[in-house]
């Protein structure tokens, strides 16, 4: 089998899933998509599924609920403590 190679896109996609998913915790997507405003579950596994569905506005929601900065977040894998 030829070797993939990942875009960028699809490597800052990847990191920004990982994040999602330490954000989350141990946490149910219904909670995790009412930090994030929205009522259904299945909005959060959408944003999940596919980051960059997320809005300005949600990344800053669960950053302030996490105590996490919106820049860290965005931009490299976040670490435990």
């Amino acid at each position: 089998m030829p070797k993939v190679f990942l875009s960028k896109r699809d490597k800052d996609a990847d990191m920004l899933r990982r994040n999602l998913d330490l954000i989350q915790g141990s946490r149910s997507d219904l909670a995790m998509s009412h930090i994030i405003g929205a009522k259904a579950a299945q909005t959060w596994r959408s944003r999940v599924q596919d980051p960059y569905k997320l809005t300005l506005l949600e990344v800053v929601k669960l950053c302030e609920k996490n105590h996490v900065d919106p820049a860290a977040f965005l931009t490299k894998p976040l670490g435990i403590g």
